[in-house]
C-alpha cells in the first residue's frame, strides 16, 4: 500500500516545497520593494508632488480660462457648438482631486495647509514653489503609505486631460463640420455665377459635361474609401504573400551546380543588363518627348521647398524637438543607400523605446509667466505605472500576440489531432515575417525580409513535420495543394484537397495585385501624360525577353524547361506563371526568378539608378525601370517612397505582363520561342 502512494506523497512534496518557495520569494521582493521605497522617498516625493502639482494647476486654470472664453461667447451668439455642462463637470472633479491633493501633501511642507492651499491657488503668472520638509523615518513611511493615493490621482488626472482633449477635438469637428457646408454652398454659387457668365461663349453640353467631370469624383472617393480597407492592407501585406514560392523550393526537381552556376550567372547579368536598357530608354523617350523637365517641376511641387536663405516671416514658436522629428510619420525621407530600410511593417504604434506615458499637458504648450526670472521647478513626468507599460507593450505587439494564440490555441491542436496543417503553417509564415522585419535596417539590406522569412519557415516546418514522424517533402506537399479560393465554390470544389497555408497566400496575392490600381487611379492624370514613356519600353522588354533569353540559355547548356522560364523573369508573379505555362516552362523556377528579381530591384535597383545619373526628381524614368525589371515587391518599395513613381511602376509592371501573356497566348510564338529554346518538335 506504502509502495501504491510513494507517486503521490513525492508529487505533493514537490508542490508543497514549490509552493514554500514561491511565498518566500514573494515576501523577499516585496521586503526588498519596500525597502528600496524607504530609501528612495526624498527623491521620489519631491519628483512627483511637484509634478502633479503643476499639473493639476494647469487644468484648473485650463478650465477657469475655457469657461470664461465660453460664457462671454455665449452672451455674443445665441447658438454656439461648445456645450458649457461637460467643462463644469470636469472643472468640478479637478476641484476635488485639488483639495485631495493638499490633504496628501500636508504631512511632507515646511508650511501650514493654508499656506500650501494659497500657492497653489495662485495665477498663473507667479511661480509655484514649495518647501518642503526633511524626509524623518515617520516622514519616510508616510510617504509609503501614501505613494499609491498620489499615484491614483495623477492617473485622475491624465483621464480629465484625456476626456478634456476629446471635448475639444468633438467641438473642432462640429465646428469644421459646419465650414464644410459653407464652403460648399460657396462653390455651388461659384458653379453657378461661371455657368451664367459662360453661358454666352460655351454650349449647355460642354458647361453639363464640365461639371460632371468635376464633380463625380466625390461619389468615386467614397467608392475608392470602401475599396481601400481590403486592398490597402492586401498593399500593405504584399511582400509575404511572396514567401510561398520559396518555401517550396524543396519540392523542385534536382538541378546540377554547373547549371546553377549558368543560371545565376544569366539571371545577374541579364538583369543589369535589362535594367540598364530600360532606364536609358526611358530617359530618353523623356527627354525626347520634352515631358522630363515638367516630371522635375511637378516632382519639386510634391516634395516642397525644403529651406529658403532668408525666411520670409520670423517664427516664434519654438524648433521642433529631435523626438518630434524622429517620429514623424507624415513625411518619408528616401535615399537609394536606405531603400531597403523602408521595407517595414505598418506600425500600429511608435518603437517601445520611443513611446512616452505622461501624466501631465503636452510640453508645447508650458505654463506662460511673466517673471521669467524665477526658476520653475522640474516637470518631469509621472512614471509609467505597471498596467501603462503592460498596456503599450500589447499594443505595440498586437498582431504579433494574436497570431501567436492562434498558432498555439488553434494551429498546433488541429495539426496534432487532425493532422491538417493550414492553421499552424499560416500563423507560422507571418509570424516568420514579423521576426524578419523586426531586424535592424542594416540587416535588412543584406537580407531580405522575404528570404529570410521563407527559410525560418522551411526550418519550423521541417521540426513540425519531424514531432509526427513524417518528412519535409510530405509537410511541404501539404503546405501548397493547389487548391485556389475559385475552385472550392466550382461542382468538384468539394472533391478537392483542403487548401494549404501556400494556397491562402497565393489567394491573397491575386488581390495584391488587383489593389495596385489604387495608386494608379490617384495619379491618373500623371499616367495618361507619361503613356508613351511607358508603353514603348515595356514592348521592347517584353519583346527583347521573350525573344532573347531563350536563345541565351540554349547556347549555355540550360534546359529547355528551364531557358523558356526565363522569358517571364521580369513579370509579377501572378502574371508569369500563365506565361510559363503557356511556353511549357519551369513553373518552380519561374517562381525564383520572378522574387529574386523583386528582391534585387529592391535591394541595388535605387543604387543602380543612382550609378547611372537617373536623377532622383525623374519619377517616370524610376516608376517604369523599377516596375519593368523587379515587379510588385519594387513597387511595394515605391508606394512608401514615391507613390507617382508607384503608380508609374504598376502600371509598367501590368503593361508588361499583358504583353508577354498576350504574345505567349498566340501558337505561332510559341513554336518559334520553343524552337529557339531547343523544344523539338
Amino acid at each position: 500500500m506504502s509502495s501504491k502512494l510513494a507517486p503521490i506523497s513525492y508529487a505533493s512534496s514537490i508542490v508543497g516545497f514549490t509552493s514554500f518557495a514561491f511565498t518566500f520569494f514573494t515576501f523577499v521582493r516585496v521586503f526588498w520593494e519596500t525597502i528600496l521605497t524607504l530609501w528612495s522617498a526624498p527623491k521620489q516625493m519631491m519628483g512627483q508632488l511637484d509634478n502633479l502639482r503643476i499639473e493639476i494647476h494647469n487644468e484648473r486654470a485650463y478650465f477657469k480660462s475655457a469657461l470664461r472664453r465660453t460664457k462671454s461667447r455665449s452672451r455674443s451668439v445665441k447658438r454656439h457648438h461648445e456645450d458649457i455642462a461637460p467643462l463644469k463637470i470636469l472643472n468640478g472633479t479637478v476641484r476635488r482631486i485639488h483639495r485631495e491633493f493638499v490633504r496628501l501633501e500636508e504631512p511632507f511642507l515646511n508650511t501650514s495647509p493654508s499656506r500650501a492651499e494659497e500657492d497653489i491657488e495662485r495665477h498663473s503668472e507667479e511661480s509655484v514653489e514649495t518647501k518642503y520638509a526633511s524626509m524623518t523615518l515617520s516622514r519616510r513611511w508616510k510617504w509609503m503609505r501614501t505613494k499609491s493615493d498620489i499615484l491614483s490621482l495623477a492617473e485622475q488626472v491624465d483621464r480629465i486631460q484625456t476626456q478634456r482633449i476629446a471635448c475639444d477635438t468633438t467641438n473642432l469637428l462640429m465646428k469644421l463640420h459646419t465650414m464644410d457646408k459653407t464652403f460648399q454652398d460657396f462653390e455651388d454659387r461659384l458653379w453657378d455665377i461661371e455657368e451664367h457668365i459662360m453661358g454666352e461663349r460655351l454650349d449647355d453640353g460642354k458647361i453639363y459635361i464640365k461639371r460632371r467631370v468635376d464633380r463625380s469624383p466625390n461619389r468615386t472617393k467614397k467608392l475608392v474609401h470602401v475599396i481601400d480597407i481590403p486592398a490597402g492592407f492586401a498593399l500593405r501585406y504584399i511582400n509575404v504573400f511572396f514567401t510561398p514560392s520559396f518555401v517550396l523550393l524543396p519540392l523542385s526537381p534536382p538541378v546540377s551546380g554547373v547549371e546553377v552556376g549558368k543560371i545565376i550567372a544569366v539571371f545577374l547579368i541579364g538583369f543589369v543588363v535589362m535594367f540598364a536598357t530600360t532606364a536609358y530608354f526611358t530617359r530618353g523617350l523623356q527627354l525626347l518627348l520634352g515631358s522630363s523637365k515638367r516630371a522635375i517641376i511637378e516632382r519639386a511641387e510634391e516634395m516642397g521647398v525644403e529651406d529658403d536663405d532668408i525666411p520670409l516671416t520670423q517664427s516664434t514658436r519654438n524648433p521642433p524637438t529631435p523626438e518630434a522629428s524622429s517620429t514623424d510619420l507624415g513625411e518619408t525621407d528616401y535615399s537609394p543607400g536606405e531603400a531597403s530600410q523602408n521595407i517595414a511593417l505598418p506600425s500600429r504604434t511608435q518603437n517601445p523605446s520611443q513611446v512616452r506615458i505622461t501624466n501631465g499637458p503636452p510640453e508645447s504648450e508650458p505654463l506662460t509667466t511673466t517673471t521669467p526670472s524665477q526658476p520653475r521647478p522640474r516637470q518631469d513626468p509621472l512614471p509609467p505605472t505597471r498596467a501603462q507599460k503592460w498596456a503599450t507593450l500589447i499594443n505595440i505587439h498586437l498582431d504579433t500576440l494574436t497570431y501567436a494564440l492562434l498558432f498555439l490555441l488553434i494551429g498546433l491542436p488541429i495539426y496534432y489531432s487532425t493532422s491538417y496543417t493550414m492553421p499552424a503553417h499560416l500563423t507560422l509564415s507571418i509570424l516568420t515575417y514579423f521576426l524578419a522585419l523586426s531586424l535592424p535596417p542594416r540587416h535588412k539590406r543584406i537580407i531580405h525580409p522575404v528570404l529570410l522569412s521563407s527559410s525560418l519557415t522551411i526550418l519550423l516546418i521541417w521540426l513540425l513535420a519531424l514531432s509526427k514522424r513524417s518528412t519535409l517533402h510530405a509537410a511541404l506537399l501539404t503546405y501548397s495543394t493547389k487548391t485556389r479560393y475559385v475552385q472550392l465554390f466550382n461542382d468538384d470544389g468539394p472533391h478537392l484537397p483542403l487548401p494549404g497555408a501556400g494556397d491562402v497566400f497565393g489567394s491573397v496575392l491575386d488581390v495584391s495585385i488587383v489593389a495596385l490600381a489604387l495608386p494608379m487611379f490617384q495619379y491618373r492624370l500623371e499616367l495618361k501624360r507619361h503613356f508613351p514613356s511607358i508603353i514603348l519600353p515595356n514592348v521592347l522588354m517584353a519583346t527583347g525577353s521573350l525573344f532573347g533569353y531563350p536563345s541565351l540559355c540554349r547556347a549555355l547548356g540550360i534546359s529547355p524547361a528551364r531557358s523558356l522560364s526565363f522569358a517571364s523573369r521580369s513579370l509579377t508573379l501572378a502574371l508569369a506563371t500563365p506565361a510559363t505555362q503557356n511556353l511549357g516552362g519551369d513553373l518552380q523556377l519561374v517562381a525564383v526568378l520572378c522574387i529574386m528579381s523583386g528582391v534585387m530591384g529592391v535591394l541595388v535597383g535605387p543604387t543602380l539608378l543612382t550609378w547611372m545619373r537617373i536623377p532622383e526628381d525623374d519619377y517616370v524614368t524610376r516608376g517604369v525601370t523599377l516596375g519593368g525589371n523587379s515587379s510588385a515587391i519594387a513597387t511595394a518599395l515605391l508606394l512608401v517612397s514615391d507613390p507617382r513613381a508607384a503608380a508609374l511602376s504598376s502600371l509598367s509592371m501590368s503593361l508588361f505582363g499583358t504583353v508577354m501573356v498576350g504574345l505567349t497566348s498566340v501558337p505561332v510564338v510559341v513554336r518559334v520561342v520553343g524552337g529557339l529554346a531547343g523544344v523539338e518538335g
